[in-house]
């Protein structure tokens, strides 16, 4: 029970000895003041007797202790919550304020004030200090002098103390302050105590200090000396050697040794050692792995020094045979610039012999160690250098006019006016800068594997100029094959390839051929040949690469030249708007097409127009905030839109937009291409109306008449789909019924259900009818042959009826489905027509959302001109459709419509079919042999008219029966008139794209032919430019007949100028 309370009366810990020693004086302070309050106030309430109880003395006290109390519990809350500051401070204060509010409320005498305030004063010296002590003492006198003025002038209430209270009262805070007095004092014994420990313990550590002060100096003196010596000697060998044998004589080792890292850093070799076993270490080689496998690996992986103090207690030392007596060891990297070049190791018989505090040691050693390694490799590399530096000098000079040479020719090329320039400039350069006698380029033909030489300098005999060679079997022809520069004869003799084989026997020794490439393009080959074997150093390999690379790339940028102003010609004369603008909607370049489209003058400068400019808001704003940001995501954005004339007027276009890329392939600009759609979207908008209006009152007509008539049902019943005729449901299965069931007559017919009559009384039948109209039978049969009563009879009745309104709206369902179905596919093939690129996609198009896919063979044929008043003279197949998904070999047939004389059959207002061709008497024998031959049974012609134009058929072929219904044929003809105004701004669209590639070329070969300087070039020039437009070989010659025989008077050179223009 004690243990209890006192373990509870007992002050908590802190982790400071300053908080564990205030804690523990206000937790005797807080308790002792406690118990003497309590005691005055036992002896104040019973001074009369236990039997004299006086309840206003009671009162009087209880008010007077209740501070106490209040402090105590303050106090003792927040230190054991570890606020040990708040609680000395808060308790102070709280028995201050009780002294003050005792003489304010009862005047309490001198003695008894003077007797608290000296103990308050106690309190706060113990507990916070001595500045709180005589703050404390300043306001507690202060505040007495105040009560003094006070309490003479009549101000304050007094009240007399009994004398026996009085001096018990002082007594007691007498005795308090001794006892506060007699713990302030063993407190300061205690401190002095700790503090003269404290001066021992310091005293000891300074003599130890001093000691290894002295070692230090001592071991820093030695690794001065140690480094001076090393740093005096060039040899690396040397230094390593003479380093481990003073190390090893000046500080007393078993062992001392050098490991230097190899150059993959995977190794560390034994270079140095000084001992008993050294010889027989460095007669093995010894060698270690750079890992954390043993000391000397640690300290170098991980660039720090590592110290074994004890080998037997330190489980990081592997033991080595051939040292057995090593009982410490310490492991110095060699760091040099943060690249460690070894290990200092040292190794004694004496455990402790190394501790951390010889670490700075060793490094310092370690240190000089591996700057006089380092310098003694740069002594050695410099008087190496100083050999190189003399021969460099000489190939410097050559390789500075050289490289003067090579930029000169860059200059030269810079300005070169075409490509024939171009080749005269290297010519002139390119012995200059690498020693030859032969210079030529191999450029790559029309002829995949063949290469045309032209020489640049040199002898002509071995590889004359305009010849072409095959590439395979030569030198060239490997270069180009392997991208790199082919070296003879250091990679192979001569005489192994066919071009090298006849340069060697010109005389040529040695031979560079460099593949010309750029952008990913090869143009062929630089070659250069000497007469000298082995004549081509690695700096001419070097320099041909330039040379090559330098070449490539202005033959590249010529060619891009004449490219961009190609396009600027197809750009300028296209018929369609074409421009350019920055990302931020500002125009830069219009074409005039598109200016013509704009209602602008001819010479207007777009630059400053803005989208909003060019555009309505709406389309504006979609442009910027739609069109070119998915345009720089996925690099084009198509749709449509409207244009904003300069008249105001709006006119519906189709664009695309496409991100212009710089050279670093960044998005720069954005270009447009747009064309004026608005035939298109009038065509569209009238075939639209058009063909809603016709399905509705079809849709309209057919529901009527199938109300009315059999034909609905008919047609529901007689469905290709429906296979099943009706079902059967007995002995809890159920099964069809199939025709033979109903004639053999076990299922009554259609017949007997309507005049009820029953060959078997336990079968009962009823007509199933929808407005009049029997379209079935349900009945009832009992299978233990007795009769059907009443009651299920009129049931069954009754139950034919609601399952006959059950079928009717079941069948009006799927004619709406289907009816939707088909709606959607025209709409759908509507759509796509409009949005075809092609003719075939047109076709493609037109096959999918009709019934033609079921068909074997549809054509587009177009007439070589529109069939309005004179009949056409010929039909050209346009695109084609087959079954099978065969090649289209037809596409292209042309065929003479004399040839075909059942071609007048044909109507422009509506289609023609035949569905027995063989023994159809309207068609001829022509169209019945040419469809026998290519096995077609039925065909079905639809007319292509655009506007008041008829130019061409839509041709249908198959090789069974067509089985066309009118809902086919009417969906057929809808979409084949859509498909014909398509079809015929697409053909007109090609020719126009035709004729103006027809003049771009025509325009070019003008042009070149005319450039050239004299009639052989004129020959020359014209048999290659037809090859290059034709694809087929050509030839051009002139007339040598003697009718061309020179005249006297000079005609002859006339004559033959005009016939070579001719030719």
């Amino acid at each position: 029970m004690m243990t209890k309370v006192k373990n509870w009366a007992a002050p908590p810990q802190f982790d400071r000895d300053k908080d564990n020693r205030t804690a523990y004086l206000l937790n005797v302070i807080s308790f002792s003041y406690l118990l003497v309050l309590g005691g005055i106030f036992a002896l104040g309430v019973f001074q009369g007797g236990v039997f004299n109880f006086d309840k206003d003395t009671f009162y009087a006290l209880s008010i007077r202790v209740l501070p106490s109390i209040i402090a105590f519990v303050f106090a003792q809350s927040f230190m054991r919550t570890g606020k040990i500051m708040v609680a000395t401070h808060g308790y102070l204060a709280i028995i201050w304020l009780s002294y003050v509010i005792g003489i304010w409320l009862w005047g309490e005498g001198q003695a008894v004030t003077y007797s608290n305030f000296v103990l308050a004063v106690l309190i706060a010296g113990l507990l916070i200090g001595n500045r709180a002590a005589l703050l404390v003492a300043v306001m507690s006198m202060l505040l007495g002098f105040v009560a003094f003025i006070l309490q003479n002038q009549g101000l304050m209430h007094t009240s007399p103390i009994p004398d026996v209270e009085r001096v018990l009262r002082v007594t007691l805070n007498l005795l308090l302050s001794a006892v506060y007095l007699s713990l302030y004092i063993s407190q300061l014994d205690e401190a002095l105590a700790s503090s003269k420990v404290a001066n021992e313990t310091l005293e000891h550590m300074r003599d130890n200090l001093e000691h290894q002060v002295g070692e230090h100096k001592r071991d820093l003196k030695l690794a001065h000396e140690i480094g001076r010596r090393i740093s005096e000697i060039r040899d690396a060998n040397q230094i390593l050697f003479e380093a481990v044998k003073q190390i090893h004589r000046e500080f007393d080792l078993y062992l001392a040794q050098v490991y230097l890292v190899d150059d993959e850093q995977e190794m560390m070799l034994l270079q140095a050692a000084e001992g008993e076993v050294a010889s027989r270490l460095l007669a093995q080689e010894h060698y270690l792995a750079i890992n954390t496998a043993s000391i000397n690996g640690t300290a170098v992986s991980e660039k720090r020094t590592i110290v074994v103090s004890d080998t037997i207690q330190d489980p990081r030392f592997r033991p080595n045979p051939l040292l057995p007596e090593t009982r410490s060891e310490i492991a110095a990297p060699l760091i040099m610039a943060d690249r460690v070049l070894g290990v200092l190791n040292m190794q004694s018989s004496k455990p402790h012999a190394f501790s951390p505090e010889n670490i700075p040691t060793f490094n310092a050693i370690a240190s000089q160690l591996a700057v006089s390694l380092e310098n003694a490799a740069l002594v050695s590399d410099k008087d190496k250098n100083a050999v190189k530096m003399e021969a460099l000098l000489a190939d410097t000079k050559q390789q500075t006019q050289r490289l003067a040479a090579l930029n000169q020719m860059g200059q030269d090329l810079a300005s070169a006016s075409d490509i024939d320039d171009v080749y005269q400039i290297v010519g002139a350069h390119i012995l200059n800068i690498i020693e030859g006698n032969t210079a030529s380029l191999a450029l790559a033909s029309n002829q995949e594997d063949k290469t045309e030489i032209i020489v640049l300098q040199g002898q002509q005999r071995a590889l004359p100029t305009g010849i072409s060679i095959p590439i395979a079997g030569t030198a060239i022809g490997l270069a180009i094959q392997e991208n790199r520069v082919i070296q003879l004869p250091q990679e192979s003799p001569l005489p192994t390839f066919t071009d090298s084989r006849q340069l060697a026997q010109q005389g040529v020794r040695s031979f560079l051929t460099a593949p010309l490439t750029s952008h990913g393009q090869l143009f062929g080959t630089l070659n250069i040949g000497s007469p000298q074997a082995y004549a081509f150093t690695e700096a001419d390999v070097s320099l041909i690469q330039q040379i090559a690379t330098l070449l490539a790339t202005t033959i590249h940028n010529k060619n891009l030249s004449e490219q961009v102003q190609n396009w600027a010609s197809i750009v300028e004369s296209h018929p369609n708007f074409i421009g350019t603008g920055t990302l931020q909607g500002e125009a830069i370049y219009i074409n005039p097409a598109g200016l013509a489209m704009l209602r602008l003058p001819a010479d207007y400068d777009v630059r400053g127009l803005l989208a909003t400019d060019v555009y309505p808001e709406e389309d504006a704003q979609r442009l910027l905030h739609e069109g070119i940001p998915a345009a720089l995501e996925t690099g084009s954005w198509t749709s449509e839109g409207r244009l904003l004339r300069a008249d105001g007027k709006l006119i519906p276009i189709e664009q695309t937009i496409a991100i212009n890329l710089d050279a670093d392939d960044k998005a720069s600009r954005f270009s447009v291409t747009m064309r004026d759609i608005s035939e298109r979207l009038e065509a569209i908008e009238a075939q639209r109306k058009l063909t809603t209006q016709l399905e509705e009152r079809l849709l309209q007509v057919n529901a009527m008449q199938r109300a009315m008539t059999h034909e609905g049902w008919s047609t529901f019943l007689t469905s290709p789909k429906r296979m099943i005729q009706g079902f059967k449901f007995g002995d809890e299965q159920l099964g069809l019924i199939t025709t033979r069931d109903v004639t053999q007559g076990s299922i009554p017919t259609i017949l007997e259900a309507e005049t009820f009559t029953q060959h078997d009384p336990a079968t009962a039948a009823a007509a199933v009818q929808v407005r009049g109209e029997t379209i079935g039978v349900i009945g009832a049969k009992n299978k233990n042959g007795e009769p059907l009563d009443d009651e299920q009879l009129a049931m069954l009745n009754s139950l034919t009826q609601q399952v006959a309104n059950a079928l009717d709206r079941a069948r009006l369902f799927e004619e709406m489905e289907i009816a939707r179905e088909q709606m959607n596919a025209l709409y759908t093939g509507s759509e796509k027509v409009v949005h075809a690129q092609t003719i075939s996609q047109v076709l493609e198009a037109l096959v999918e959302a009709t019934a033609l896919k079921n068909m074997d063979r549809v054509n587009i044929l177009f007439f070589d001109k529109p069939w309005d008043d004179t009949e056409p003279e010929k039909m050209t197949i346009a695109a084609d459709w087959t079954k099978e998904a065969q090649p289209h070999p037809s596409v292209g047939m042309v065929y003479s419509v004399q040839q075909l004389p059942s071609i007048r059959l044909l109507s422009r207002d509506k289609p023609v079919i035949f569905d027995d061709i063989e023994n159809d008497d309207l068609l001829g024998s022509g169209a019945k042999r040419l469809a026998k031959a290519v096995g077609v049974k039925s065909i079905a012609i639809f007319p292509l008219v655009a506007g008041e134009h008829w130019f061409g058929i839509l041709t249908v072929q198959s090789l069974a029966n067509l089985n066309l219904t009118e809902n086919d044929i009417r969906q057929i003809t809808s979409l084949v008139e859509q498909a014909a105004s398509v079809s015929q701004t697409q053909r007109l669209f090609k020719q126009t794209q035709s004729r103006a590639r027809h003049e771009q070329l025509l325009r070019e070969v003008t042009a070149k032919v005319y450039a050239a300087p004299d009639a052989e070039s004129v020959l020359k020039t014209a048999v290659k430019e037809v090859n290059r437009i034709m694809g087929v070989d050509s030839f051009v010659y002139l007339d040598q007949s003697p009718a061309l025989a020179p005249l006297d008077n000079g005609h002859h050179l006339e004559t033959e100028e005009h016939t070579t223009q001719e030719e």
